[in-house]
């Protein structure tokens, strides 16, 4: 190993023990996952809505931060989500670049992926909070899909972000059956119940991301094949669609229930899941 190799690895470990001892840090991941769980369960809520028939409820991200700005106070819990979801971004993009659990560069990838997902969705959420009651959602899936389709190979890249979906679907579907999530907790510091509690919402949880990822990555490839950006919905439209087959509001329901107990299960995180190997 290099003299800069052996300096770049411990420059690495001091930023981990600094981020492992300092509170700032593992707050800022803890106040993010309350935020995603909080943004979680109002996606189960209007998924719920919309198995009861309510046609005007938009079970994704920004159909939940538009139900949640037009309640009273709504602007100031909007901008505690986007503050939350910021919190939770930053996270996963400094986790993986002081990589305290020693992870591979595929999983580090697969955080600051995520990170900046969240980043956008923090945007979002900020932008609902200066709109206020007037912020409303509108075609994007189909728009960013119509200027994929247009461009060379766009084809092939729809057909690989919809696979891309379906993918991270059946991952949270094995994470279910294997359990494991369960390396990121603090078991020791749980009951007997709030084991048992935990693997319960968490298995539900995933399931019911499962069965949404799946669906819209189906519809994205299903857009890409028939070359047709109106093809290419969302999660809420990907679930009213659900709605309207014979035993679509079952399973409505079923997934509404799912994802209000993901909610759940991130709440569970903020209180006893390990952060930067603490």
């Amino acid at each position: 190993m290099g003299i800069s190799a052996r300096m770049n690895s411990k420059t690495k470990r001091r930023a981990a023990r600094v981020a492992a001892e300092s509170p700032w840090p593992a707050r800022m991941a803890r106040a993010g996952l309350v935020a995603r769980g909080l943004l979680h369960g109002v996606v189960g809520l209007m998924a719920l809505r919309i198995a009861a028939g309510n046609p005007q409820a938009r079970a994704d991200q920004q159909g939940a931060l538009a139900a949640v700005v037009r309640q009273p106070l709504g602007r100031l819990l909007v901008l505690a989500l986007a503050v939350g979801l910021l919190a939770y971004a930053t996270w996963r993009l400094v986790e993986p670049a002081v990589n305290p659990e020693g992870d591979g560069a595929l999983k580090r990838v697969g955080l600051a992926g995520r990170g900046l997902l969240y980043l956008g969705l923090s945007w979002t959420a900020f932008s609902f909070f200066t709109r206020g009651r007037n912020a409303r959602g509108g075609h994007e899936q189909q728009d960013i899909t119509a200027r994929v389709l247009a461009l060379p190979f766009g084809q092939v890249l729809v057909v690989a972000a919809g696979l891309a979906l379906v993918g991270i679907g059946l991952w949270n579907g094995w994470s279910a059956f294997s359990r494991s999530y369960e390396k990121e907790l603090k078991e020791f510091e749980m009951s007997r119940s709030e084991r048992r509690w935990t693997n319960g919402v968490a298995r539900g949880g995933l399931l019911a991301r499962m069965v949404a990822y799946v669906l819209c990555g189906g519809f994205l490839v299903r857009a890409a094949l028939r070359f047709d950006p109106r093809q290419a919905v969302g999660l809420d439209a990907s679930l009213d669609q659900l709605a309207g087959k014979p035993s679509g509001p079952a399973l409505l329901v079923a997934v509404g229930v799912g994802l209000i107990a993901f909610g759940v299960f991130q709440l569970l995180l903020a209180r006893y899941r390990r952060v930067f190997g603490s």
